[in-house]
């Protein structure tokens, strides 16, 4: 997080993993979203429906997919999100 605050980059997307070492992906795009000066599209990928024995509340701007997901279906989510966004 120190790295983005030193920097004026804007993101489209951040992907993230639920399951991290040290930090959960929610905290992740948490502390992220303050630190990034536009509001990129956000995804969680998981294997996982709860951390530590706690079922996982996600917030409404984050949308999860669950583990398997190949390359491809990978693909294909984030060209139909890009896609949402351009204009007509």
């Amino acid at each position: 997080m120190s790295y983005l605050r030193q920097q004026n980059y804007s993101f489209d997307l951040i992907l993230a993993d639920l399951s991290m070492p040290a930090l959960n992906g929610l905290r992740l795009l948490e502390l992220a979203s303050k630190e990034i000066l536009n509001t990129p599209k956000k995804f969680l990928i998981t294997g996982v429906a709860e951390i530590d024995g706690e079922v996982i509340e996600v917030p409404h701007d984050v949308a999860v997919y669950h583990k398997p997901l190949s390359t491809q279906k990978l693909q294909q989510l984030i060209l139909s999100i890009f896609s949402e966004n351009k204009a007509p």
